[in-house]
């Protein structure tokens, strides 16, 4: 699930947060731990041969090349070549699967968009609370197709047929029932058509709106509107049908497994050089290998997890909060307590005069205070600045200088010195 943070955080605080963060991510992994244990055993040989040397009692300067007593040294020099082509696949793999989340997240928006649009356009042509039954009915089927697509990307979409309808199993069945968004009949019809679920849904919607409106009919105004609503039915079909595409085309194979054969190649090459270059000092070297291994290895499932972003993995989309939010904004449209009524109170006059600053308010930004504490002229003299922002004194009905204001967002507080005109 998505998890927001706020950015203004404190370095400390960051670094000492575990959940959401590559630790968990990589610590679930067994390559991490099958290259942590290759590189524990290289250390053992290391060390082995170190305290081999000192118990012989040989001087180093005696000894051949089969009595070193470390491993062989391997060229620093040589493993910049592979670490470099593993730096860019690495990176030229997680920008491809970053724009992908984005788009996928780009296409997302606008299908929750033509849903919204659909039932806020039912509430437009059946206005009267007594249609209520009559919204309902047709914008919880657009809802349920919505949950249906949910369900099927969440699943086990096949890559051999992926409008085949599976991905969705018995337990989301029985949370549409829950939620009253299908029937029992309706959920009968739904398990047994092999096709996309959601497409369907959304036809059934379309077909409860052409019973309530009379579409031949010259006396029913509410004719003129169907254009609309089979518009945004096939737009949100589109929708359906682009997503689940997409999902089927990741990054190709053939580069994916040359980035885990680069990867594997690296981590071995990098664990027997750190083991020279870190020369008797086995912690060090250790702490350095699991940093690094660590680091390529989440970066590399952060990807992955971006590729496909439904599921419950951390970097996926939430979209149980996304179908609770649209629910409860749909059921809260049709309530009868938004029927818009004029009361006395309610018919405000236009006052041709009156502007923005004459009120006094802040709309989630700087606030300034009533009481501005002075006004600097460039000519050296100092004017008072009284409430609501009024100059107190002007000179020849025109005044330049430096306005000092106290201003707060978010918490915080200070000042703040702007040019101004009066």
């Amino acid at each position: 699930m998505t998890i927001l943070y706020d950015p203004s955080r404190s370095l400390l605080w960051v670094v000492t947060r575990i959940h959401g963060t590559l630790v968990p991510l990589v610590l679930r992994l067994p390559t991490f731990w099958f290259m942590m244990t290759i590189e524990v055993f290289i250390l053992m040989v290391d060390t082995r041969m170190y305290y081999r040397c000192v118990e012989d009692g040989v001087p180093p300067e005696e000894r051949t090349w089969e009595e070193e007593c470390h491993l062989p040294p391997l060229d620093w020099d040589a493993i910049q070549l592979p670490a470099g082509l593993l730096v860019f696949f690495l990176v030229f793999y997680g920008d491809s699967c970053y724009v992908r989340f984005y788009e996928m997240w780009a296409e997302m928006s606008s299908l929750v968009t033509i849903v919204l649009e659909f039932c806020f356009q039912v509430h437009l042509v059946f206005p009267e609370h007594e249609h209520a039954n009559t919204k309902w009915r047709a914008a919880r089927i657009y809802l349920a197709a919505l949950c249906m697509l949910f369900d099927m990307l969440g699943g086990a979409v096949t890559v051999e047929n992926p409008f085949d309808g599976d991905g969705v199993d018995e337990n989301e069945y029985d949370a549409l029932l829950k939620l009253e968004l299908l029937t029992e009949k309706e959920l009968m019809a739904m398990r047994n058509y092999r096709g996309v679920k959601c497409a369907l849904c959304a036809k059934w919607a379309l077909d409860i709106l052409k019973k309530e409106i009379k579409v031949g009919s010259r006396k029913d105004t509410r004719a003129k509107y169907m254009d609309d609503f089979e518009h945004l039915t096939i737009k949100f079909q589109r929708q359906c049908y682009t997503i689940i595409l997409q999902l089927q085309q990741p990054v190709p194979y053939c580069y994916f497994h040359v980035l885990k054969l680069q990867m594997i190649m690296m981590m071995m090459l990098l664990g027997y050089a750190l083991v020279n270059v870190f020369e008797g000092n086995p912690v060090e070297t250790f702490i350095c290998y699991i940093v690094v291994v660590g680091t390529m290895l989440g970066l590399q499932e952060i990807a992955v997890a971006m590729s496909d972003p439904f599921g419950d993995d951390d970097a996926d989309f939430d979209t149980t909060h996304m179908m609770s939010v649209l629910y409860d904004n749909v059921k809260e449209l049709y309530n009868a307590d938004t029927i818009w009524t004029e009361g006395s109170d309610a018919k405000l006059t236009y006052q041709k005069r009156r502007r923005f600053k004459d009120f006094g308010v802040s709309i989630h930004g700087y606030h300034i205070e009533d009481e501005v504490e002075k006004y600097e002229l460039k000519k050296g003299l100092t004017a008072g600045y009284g409430q609501k922002g009024k100059v107190v004194k002007k000179i020849d009905g025109f005044v330049w200088g430096e306005i000092e204001m106290v201003w707060s967002r978010r918490g915080q507080a200070g000042r703040r010195v702007l040019q101004a005109s009066l």
